[in-house]
C-alpha cells in the first residue's frame, strides 16, 4: 500500500527523498525498515492520506503537499520538514518545538519520522532508503 507524495521542498535546499519511493513491506531485514502506511500521532488507529496546505503565510513558496489524517475531525498534518503539525485553513500553521519531535540525520539530511506499524507495534520510523532507525511511540 503506498502512503503517496509527501511534501515538496520549501526552498531550494537539494530535494530528499520521498517515503512513497519506499513502497514495500515492512521488513527489518537488511537494517531496514521499510515504510508501507503512516499513521496521525494524535489518532494512532487513522492513517494518513495525501493532502496540501497553503497557509498563505508568506513563508510558502507555493502549495505544500503534506500527509493528513483521516480521522473526520482531526487537523494534523505531516511535513518531513516540520514533522507533526496542527493545520487549520487560513493560520499561520504553528510547527511547535522542532527539537522534540522523532527526527533522524544518520548519513542523511535532517527529516522528520513518520509513526508507522512493524509486528503490529507502533514506532517512528525514519524513511530515508536504507536507514534503520526507529524510535518508540508514545500515547
Amino acid at each position: 500500500m503506498r502512503i503517496g507524495s509527501v511534501p515538496r521542498r520549501l526552498s531550494s535546499e537539494p530535494r530528499r527523498r520521498d517515503p512513497s519511493a519506499k513502497k514495500v513491506q515492512f521488513s527489518t531485514e537488511g537494517n531496514q525498515v521499510k515504510i508501507d502506511s503512516a499513521f496521525c500521532d494524535v489518532h494512532p488507529t487513522h492513517k494518513l492520506k495525501v493532502a496540501s496546505m497553503n497557509p498563505d503565510a508568506g513563508m510558502w513558496v507555493a502549495e505544500q503537499r503534506t500527509l493528513g489524517c483521516t480521522h473526520p475531525e482531526c487537523n494534523r498534518q505531516f511535513h518531513y520538514d516540520f514533522g507533526y503539525f496542527p493545520f487549520h485553513l487560513g493560520e499561520k500553521p504553528d510547527f511547535g518545538d522542532l527539537k522534540s519531535k522523532p527526527r533522524c540525520r544518520k548519513d542523511h539530511d535532517l527529516i522528520y519520522m513518520l509513526l508507522t506499524k512493524v509486528d503490529d507495534i507502533l514506532l517512528y520510523a525514519c524513511f530515508s532508503p536504507e536507514c534503520p532507525c526507529t524510535t518508540p511511540y508514545q500515547e
